[in-house]
């Protein structure tokens, strides 16, 4: 039972990284129920597949460090009265002169607050659950997903402006038309960071694909989805477009360089005790 409930785990992270773009994503409130019960679905399914084989999960830094991120802006939404005072004299000040007989949280819009902590919870729980299935299986249960994600949100977006439909899906309404969209994200910053996201993930699943076609494949996806964003007004992904190129080419650099070595220690190696 423990192979098919963690392939389970990896088809709703599979599911939640496709659906929460084409849902126009963090833009719309219905995408974060949908996305953490994916998500939760996932860790209960990789849960009992540990628990049935004598394992137990491991927690990565990341979900760690979202965690406590989520933690500290929930915090921001207790009521503390007259402490309020003490740790924020600024926000005490503002909140007696509007609503003094209010609770008197650090947060202005509690509502909100409570949503971006609900976010990052949601954020930690994906990320042990993607790590947990690459650790396991492979990593390409995690990242192919996401250049999937990619593919469909322009092509969607492209459908939209052939038929030039003003809302997304017919549902999901702007200020900004969706015919006029590069992807299914309505906020430039977001389609700019998404692409190049995506493009670079697919580049990297490009130099270690072991087929020349997949490799082909994969670098030309990459290509579109990096070209795409450039279409895109968004000086936030411009700027993510450079930084990402840049340690892409690093960390291939810096991989070939490791890598030459070995191999080359590999050949001696394998020659003095080859049989003459």
């Amino acid at each position: 039972m423990v192979a098919p409930r963690a392939s389970l785990a990896a088809l709703l992270v599979a599911s939640a990284v496709i659906l929460t773009p084409l849902m126009a994503g963090g833009w719309r409130l219905v995408t974060l129920p949908v996305w953490t019960g994916l998500v939760a679905l996932g860790w209960v399914s990789l849960v009992l597949a540990r628990w049935n084989g004598g394992r137990t999960l491991t927690v990565p830094l990341l979900s760690l460090c979202l965690g406590a991120l989520g933690l500290l802006t929930a915090l921001q939404a207790l009521p503390l009265g007259g402490l309020l005072a003490w740790v924020s004299p600024r926000a005490y000040e503002i909140r007696a002169f509007v609503h003094p007989e209010g609770p008197m949280p650090v947060s202005y819009e509690v509502g909100a607050t409570l949503r971006e902590a609900s976010k990052l919870f949601a954020y930690a729980l994906a990320a042990a659950v993607a790590h947990e299935v690459a650790r396991r299986r492979t990593a390409r249960r995690v990242l192919v997903p996401v250049v999937v994600a990619g593919v469909v949100s322009v092509l969607a977006a492209f459908v939209h402006r052939a038929l030039g439909l003003d809302a997304l899906w017919g549902v999901f309404t702007a200020q900004r038309p969706a015919s006029g969209l590069v992807t299914t994200f309505f906020n430039p910053n977001h389609t700019g960071a998404f692409l190049v996201l995506t493009g670079l993930v697919s580049a990297g699943l490009g130099v270690d694909a072991p087929q020349r076609g997949a490799r082909f494949a994969y670098v030309a996806v990459a290509v579109w989805l990096i070209g795409a964003s450039v279409l895109e007004p968004s000086k936030g992904g411009v700027l993510a477009l450079g930084v990402g190129l840049g340690l892409f080419g690093f960390l291939l650099w810096r991989r070939r360089r490791t890598e030459a070595p070995m191999s080359h220690t590999a050949t001696a190696t394998y020659a003095k005790r080859a049989p003459r």
